[in-house]
């Protein structure tokens, strides 16, 4: 069989549905030869948007992005979604259908295999997706064999053996760093437990699976827990002892940080990354700091730590969770005095929202008001994709995770309107929940065009696009979305604002809802001094 096809048949042992391609681009060409696949080829309108979709994939599918790469051209527009992707921690294999991309997305990637002759093909593909998947997590580049579009024959001698559950989530720890963290938590000769314990959390308690685990051990021991950005949904929202996004400038970040903590437990969160909380004292006299990590390049990057733990999330909680009966019950006796504790720090995230001035009916939604209208409308299980642009901290406060894979946001670096395409993948990942994202009017022109992807393949999203109350400063962008085959509403009033998001999410396909914020002093405190929710 050709190179192109193997490799399909690869992505549906492993799970992978979707490969994204540029419209026109080698994927494209396989669409009538392999209409059979279990795997669907997703012609984007854009090569970046191809990038952007796989990438959004890997997000909420739990297994990893795919998009081929045709020429030299598609590979550089490629470039700055693999470089998110690779900030991010996001696995997605690249591959370049011909020669003469490689080398232009290099750079951008974590490692570049390349197979010489079809029959090498299938274990440099195995090479590197054992390379993407391992700690620390990114993109990899895959070279196909010369004329692999045309009669090459792979993989007919060694069938493809799928990679083990394991390589995808590795069930590791470090059992004597754990043992440190028991005898800190409950000293040897009968001292008393710390009363200040808190959790910090970041993505890679979502990348474990360990979601469920983070909230037993929560409850267990009545411990607050606050989030990365990054990590906003590894613990639900709406929980009694979720502090909210701490990133520094909130609420929920001053009330955890900037007091005296005995305990501080970093899980998942490297702190080195850009949703590192700027300018939070984690490193304080009389405190110890944890830090559970898969990769233990990442411990102690950012600042000292007095116990570092090498594990998966995962692996770690459910030790702790089993620590014994006696140290639990010991633990368990100073759960009163730390439920006290934690109740008050989340009183003031809670008051901090609710002094937020709401939007007067008649005049544009403040976007704070358009991220809390947005949790109203969408289901629980529903997806929110949020670009990286000026608003985002309004929805990182503003929008309440309540389930893990539910909430993504990219690096800094993401091309404009990386939101818009990544909403698609995500949409053919997770199947019938709802799909919205938000971004702006920039970043709808930059890859609003990823809307005809969305029709034509049947992934319908909500596009919620920001934009100044000066309508005439901005294109029509209800018109655009028609001109795509999507639904165009406008929103003017704060009175009419979930109304048209419920209209824009239940109605058949997809659809720009155009919002005219009040994008100035009245934008909400979110985006001066981070809030809380």
């Amino acid at each position: 069989m050709r190179a192109t096809a193997f490799l399909l048949d690869i992505l549906a042992a492993e799970g992978v549905r979707h490969v994204f391609t540029a419209a026109g681009g080698p994927g494209e060409s396989l669409r009538g030869a392999v209409q059979d696949a279990a795997v669907a080829v997703v012609p984007a309108a854009q090569a970046a948007g191809a990038a952007c979709m796989a990438d959004g994939y890997a997000r909420a599918s739990g297994r990893f992005g795919a998009c081929l790469a045709g020429d030299g051209s598609e590979a550089a527009a490629m470039a700055g979604a693999v470089a998110t992707a690779r900030a991010d921690g996001s696995p997605l294999l690249c591959v370049a259908a011909r020669g003469g991309g490689l080398s232009l997305l290099a750079p951008a990637a974590t490692a570049s295999f390349a197979a010489a002759t079809p029959d090498a093909m299938p274990q440099q593909l195995r090479a590197g997706l054992a390379r993407m998947l391992a700690a620390p997590r990114g993109p990899v580049l895959l070279g196909l064999p010369p004329d692999a579009g045309g009669g090459g024959e792979a993989g007919d001698a060694v069938p493809w053996q799928p990679l083990d559950a394991a390589t995808y989530r590795p069930r590791f720890v470090d059992a004597v760093a754990v043992e440190r963290l028991w005898r800190i938590l409950v000293p040897d000769g009968g001292g008393s437990t710390p009363a200040r314990v808190a959790v910090l959390a970041g993505a890679g308690v979502e990348k474990a699976g360990a979601v469920r685990r983070l909230i037993a051990f929560a409850e267990q021991f009545e411990l607050p827990v606050a989030t990365t950005v990054r990590g906003k949904g590894a613990f639900p929202g709406d929980h009694r002892l979720c502090l909210g996004v701490c990133d520094g400038g909130g609420r929920a970040a001053g009330a955890l940080l900037a007091q005296p903590l005995d305990v501080l437990i970093l899980l998942g969160c490297n702190l080195s990354g850009w949703d590192a909380p700027l300018g939070a004292t984690l490193a304080a006299p009389g405190r110890t700091l944890v830090q559970v990590d898969a990769d233990p390049a990442a411990i102690g990057r950012a600042l000292p730590v007095d116990v570092p733990v090498v594990g998966d999330c995962r692996a770690a909680l459910e030790l702790m969770l089993e620590g014994g009966s006696a140290r639990i019950n010991r633990l368990r006796a100073g759960n009163q005095a730390r439920a006290a504790w934690a109740r008050g720090l989340r009183e003031a995230a809670l008051s901090d929202a609710a002094s937020l001035a709401p939007s007067a009916p008649d005049a544009p939604p403040v976007p704070m008001a358009v991220a809390a209208a947005l949790r109203r409308a969408l289901p629980r299980d529903g997806c929110l994709v949020v670009d990286a642009f000026a608003l985002r901290p309004c929805f990182t406060h503003g929008f309440m995770a309540v389930r893990p894979c539910a909430y993504f946001t990219p690096a800094p670096c993401a091309p404009a309107g990386w939101a818009v395409a990544a909403a698609v993948g995500v949409k053919a990942a997770v199947g019938p929940r709802a799909v919205a994202c938000v971004t702006d009017a920039r970043g709808l022109l930059a890859l609003g065009t990823e809307l005809a992807t969305a029709v034509h393949c049947g992934l319908p999203v909500l596009v919620v696009a920001l934009v100044g109350e000066d309508a005439a400063a901005h294109p029509d962008f209800t018109a655009f979305g028609r001109s795509l085959g999507a639904r165009g509403l406008a929103v003017a009033r704060a009175d009419a604002l979930e109304a048209a998001l419920v209209e824009g999410l239940s109605g058949a396909g997809s659809c720009v809802a155009a919002v005219h914020c009040a994008l100035g002093d009245r934008a909400g405190p979110g985006v001066v001094s981070g809030g809380a929710y």
